[in-house]
């Protein structure tokens, strides 16, 4: 038998073992190395990963019942829809503003009212503030609250102590 990894080595199945350069393989190093490898490879999460999925403006306006793209966008500029602008400058809609008949979500334009927002920023703490739990609300997310018919006033306090504080930050 010729010597496992030298010249004119046959693997198992009548293949050179060095690999097709002529070079013995890679065999990925050590386990943690691999590891580590093969994870910088995998994307980090998303602090903004509560906040979707998302429709664009022409999906949230089949949604909701075939408006046109006009109705959104002026449902948008008048804030009883909640839009956000990726960096490309693209309008997104967060579904979670949605009830189970494609409705948005009762109380969610006065609650929307609460806040001032100056930048697109701003518009994606707002988004967050909505989807994310809320200890004063009994760990639940404001706008399950709502879609289960919660007590508005509660939530109105909740958006009213938050934009206080966020206009103080700012």
């Amino acid at each position: 038998a010729r010597g496992a990894a030298g010249a004119g080595a046959v693997g198992p199945g009548g293949e050179d073992p060095r690999g097709a350069r002529g070079q013995p393989p890679d065999d990925g190093g050590a386990p943690d190395a691999l590891a580590a490898r093969r994870l910088a490879g995998v994307p980090d999460r998303s602090p903004w990963a509560e906040v979707g999925p998302f429709y664009s403006t022409a999906g949230i306006a089949r949604v909701l019942g075939g408006v046109s793209r006009q109705a959104v966008e002026e449902r948008r500029r008048r804030r009883t829809i909640l839009a956000l602008r990726t960096a490309e400058g693209t309008w997104v809609y967060p579904a979670f503003q949605l009830d189970e008949r494609n409705r948005v979500v009762r109380g969610l334009a006065e609650v929307l009212d609460r806040f001032r927002p100056q930048t697109a920023d701003d518009e994606w703490m707002v988004a967050s503030f909505l989807a994310a739990p809320q200890p004063a609300l009994g760990g639940g997310a404001v706008v399950d609250h709502l879609r289960a018919g919660g007590d508005l006033a509660a939530v109105l306090d909740l958006a009213d102590e938050r934009a206080a504080r966020w206009a103080l930050a700012s």
